[in-house]
């Protein structure tokens, strides 16, 4: 039995250099014989390679689970430990806890305060229209229980208010995510935002959530989306934690409302959508417009949606063509057949069932070649009767990758007869090479390479006038759980590429089971930027996580570099250069400091806070 394997990346050195894996990187199961190790040797010239050795590590009892019968071992996220607490205050020792802030990503259930994170008052800005959120965490000292959250109404000194029902309380859920799809490893991960009221709702203030032990934590999240007519200024209020038996933990708020608004650039922002899986498609029509109007709320413009051939087709792109226009998502729809046609196509005409190797037996069958032109000229058709010109955009997508295996075969067969039929057509292809060799039948790439070679990948578009949308910010591993990385790869990251649009995979493919058990991600890893609401209304479909507000505040942070970009464009039109190029070199600063590899949340914020300021200044001049 072969089981195992563990990529190492190794840098160039002069000297000999010992290499150590990471805790539980590298995991046997009974019975394995053999294990793999691939190293990548980085630059040129000779390697030497001395030594291989595996050392046994100590596991214990509370630090594996099984579950079906396979052992998955705790692998913290957190590389290090924090440092013991230290300073706490008389005020802390007698409240009991500890209030701090730091990225949400980095806060664990067993986390401690560090010197410069405790909170005694919370700052944010927003401009009118967009949403703005606080977070904060409590450090308990001794056992304790949540019985209130609650934010007063927020005054500016000129008499302007928000009224505190605009506010969204949330706690953060800490819960155990498969450290990847197939690892045998696990860690416990802040990631689902639980709404305050349905909690209460739906299992009462005894829940696990409401309870908070002694040196254990719990995340707070704050969050209200500011009326679009709101007057700018400094808004202040008082924000309170009730805990029993401790008492109550009071301390300021304040939100600064900017005096501009974010303008919009003319960039696609597409999800996998997800509807056609359950749970989703099982939702009614009101429930669905629910889901796609989240998507709207937080930017998304555009989806990728899988529709099923045969007789349905036509009512199901007419539905969901109605879904569209009711709720105003008029981006691109990629239309995500897979290789589902010719598989119907095949089973029908030939009455095979051979879909193992590429392309697919049957497909050079005259009949199978123009059934396959026909239905997606239908295709075409269907989606302009039912959308109409302002909802007519769409491609075709075949099979997934197919830059993955003997799948480039396929898609060969596939890419030719859509363009016969029609059909514009974007696929998932990655490598330089696979797009040069698909590229000639596409109209749109989707591609997540892209970044690692723009110069190439821009040689390729222009040889193929081909267009390239970035597959970047979603579920992907180690996406979870955290404003970052997401929040980087859709804005600072995306922004410099100029591409006109950035996929995003996935909304929900969860299954009917996400709550099954505190174990279910361990069965089957999930891939979701949000979960389904536990209990599903018209009014409430799904979760957020930190990763879903990660792509938020990221088309936020694209949209602020956007806005100061034309500012910048009209200084340079109105005859003002000496602000223009001040403000263009602010610009390139802010855009160079996003490049770190370690940024977070708090100076991601930072930069944003740069952008608004030159912004603003560029308005004055401009008056």
């Amino acid at each position: 039995m072969v089981e195992n394997y563990l990529w190492l990346r190794l840098a160039p050195t002069a000297e000999w250099t010992t290499v150590r894996v990471g805790a539980r990187d590298y995991v046997t199961a009974p019975g394995v014989t053999r294990g793999y190790v691939t190293i990548f040797f980085n630059g040129p010239g000779q390697f030497w390679l001395d030594d291989i050795r595996l050392e046994a590590e100590a596991v214990g009892a509370g630090e594996k689970i099984t579950v079906d019968g396979k052992t998955f071992f705790f692998k913290p996220r957190n590389a290090e430990p924090d440092a013991p607490l230290t300073g706490v205050t008389p005020a802390e020792e007698r409240r009991g806890c500890v209030l701090y802030s730091r990225p949400p990503r980095h806060v664990y259930p067993d986390s401690i305060p560090q010197p410069g994170e405790r909170v005694t008052e919370l700052r944010n800005f927003v401009t009118p229209g967009e949403y703005s959120v606080f977070h904060f965490a409590v450090h308990a000292l001794r056992d304790c229980r949540i019985t209130d959250f609650e934010v007063s109404d927020l005054e500016s000194p000129e008499g302007s208010r928000i009224d505190q029902s605009l506010f969204q309380r949330q706690l953060v859920r800490f819960w155990i995510q498969r450290t990847g799809g197939t690892a045998p490893t696990y860690y416990v991960i802040p990631e689902l935002i639980e709404d305050w009221t349905a909690l209460v709702e739906e299992f009462g203030m005894g829940d696990d959530m409401f309870r908070i032990a002694a040196g254990a934590n719990r995340l707070f999240w704050l969050q209200i989306k500011v009326p679009a007519q709101i007057p700018a200024g400094d808004y202040r209020g008082t924000l309170r934690v009730l805990l029993q038996p401790l008492g109550t933990v009071e301390f300021p708020i304040s939100l600064r409302v900017l005096p501009f608004t974010l303008e919009r650039p003319g960039v696609d922002w597409v999800m996998y959508t997800g509807l056609h899986i359950l749970p989703q498609k099982r939702y009614t029509r009101p429930q669905k417009l629910r889901y796609l109007r989240d998507l709207c709320d937080y930017g998304i413009t555009g989806v990728n949606q899988r529709v099923f051939p045969g007789r349905a087709l036509q009512a199901q792109i007419a539905a969901f063509q109605d879904l569209r226009r009711t709720v105003g998502m008029a981006g691109a729809w990629f239309v995500n057949f897979g290789a589902l046609i010719e598989m119907t196509l095949i089973r029908e005409i030939l009455g095979s069932k051979d879909f193992v190797s590429h392309p697919f037996p049957g497909t050079e069958d005259p009949r199978v070649r123009n059934a396959f032109v026909e239905t997606l000229r239908d295709v075409d058709r269907w989606i302009r009767e039912s959308g109409g010109d302002d909802y007519a955009t769409w491609y075709y997508q075949g099979i997934d990758e197919p830059h993955s295996g003997s799948k480039m075969q396929q898609a060969l067969w596939e890419y030719p007869l859509a363009k016969e039929a029609g059909a514009r057509t974007e696929s998932t292809v990655y490598p330089r090479e696979s797009v040069a060799r698909l590229g000639p039948h596409l109209d749109l790439c989707t591609n997540s390479f892209f970044r690692r070679d723009p110069a190439g990948y821009e040689e390729l578009g222009r040889k193929f006038n081909l267009r390239y949308y970035y597959l970047g910010a979603g579920c992907y591993g180690g996406q979870e759980g955290g404003l970052m990385p997401n929040r980087r790869l859709c804005g600072f990251l995306f922004y410099p590429t100029r591409l006109p649009g950035h996929v995003f995979y996935t909304y929900q493919v969860t299954g009917d089971d996400v709550y099954a058990s505190a174990y279910s991600d361990l069965v089957r890893k999930r891939e979701a930027i949000a979960y389904p609401a536990r209990k599903i209304t018209a009014e409430r479909v799904s979760l957020s996580t930190l990763q879903w507000e990660g792509i938020r505040e990221g088309i936020t942070d694209y949209r602020y570099l956007f806005t100061l970009e034309r500012h910048i464009a009209r200084a340079r039109e109105r005859g003002l250069p000496e602000p223009a190029v001040a403000a263009q070199a602010l610009l390139e600063e802010v855009l160079d400091l996003a490049a770190a590899e370690d940024l977070d949340n708090r100076q991601a914020t930072r930069l944003r806070s740069m952008l608004a300021g030159e912004i603003m200044r560029l308005r004055e001049v401009l008056k």
